[in-house]
């Protein structure tokens, strides 16, 4: 795919924030994202909203750039419209500098000494292989997975991982509605559900997944990550 100054790998606020800044200071940049869209958790697809303190610290202005394409959701999960696929997207190709690879997932890196000179993706809609060249290369696929392809050392504490999120909403309907026999799943009660955001009488209409609903704590997040999410 050529050489570039930089590779950025993935398609978070991390990956935005190193590829549009990098763009600005006029070096040539791809950012790689094995999703269709932008965002990470900050897409349609996961919807965490972008709320939080960045003007803080030493440096309080760091932060800034993240307005240009922050989510003003209301909630978190928010609707799949607040969050502005097609406007991070646009906005990140209306740089010049940037080339944009969506559904692209690097599996493998090569190195020369102790430098990384390329990486190889894989697309997940055609199977094709694309190899990127570049001078940087910036990790934010959110696991270090470029770091790890090259050997970097690292360490996975043993608790307190992160869990996988359940992401459901749900409301009354006119009638009762049958729901599919699902075996392999836990068998859970209404009583069995948590409410401490809302009460029981506002949920009586509607509710929704809340980043508590979160499972897979004592297991490994990678390597039993299909595990976690059935």
């Amino acid at each position: 795919m050529g050489e570039f100054d930089l590779v950025v790998v993935g398609g978070a606020t991390a990956a935005w924030g190193s590829a549009i800044s990098a763009a600005r200071m006029g070096l040539k940049v791809a950012l790689i994202q094995n999703r269709p869209v932008l965002g990470g958790n900050g897409s349609s697809e996961i919807r965490v909203w972008s709320m939080g303190l960045v003007r803080r610290g030493k440096y309080p202005h760091i932060g800034e750039m993240v307005e240009e394409w922050a989510d003003h959701a209301k909630n978190s999960p928010g609707t799949y419209e607040e969050f502005g696929d097609a406007q991070k997207e646009a906005l990140v190709r209306s740089e010049k500098n940037i080339s944009l690879f969506l559904n692209e997932h690097v599996y493998a890196a090569a190195t020369i000494g102790q430098k990384i000179v390329s990486v190889t993706s894989l697309n997940t809609t055609t199977s094709r292989e694309k190899i990127f060249h570049g001078k940087f290369f910036s990790d934010c696929t959110g696991h270090g997975t470029v770091a790890f392809l090259v050997g970097a050392k690292y360490e996975i504490e043993p608790k307190d991982l992160l869990g996988m999120s359940n992401m459901w909403v749900w409301s009354n309907g006119p009638a009762p509605r049958a729901f599919p026999e699902t075996p392999w799943a836990l068998d859970l009660k209404m009583d069995d559900f948590p409410y401490p955001k809302m009460g029981k009488a506002d949920m009586a209409d509607k509710g929704k997944g809340e980043w508590f609903w979160e499972s897979g704590f004592a297991k490994d997040p990678i390597k039993d990550l299909e595990l976690i999410r059935d």
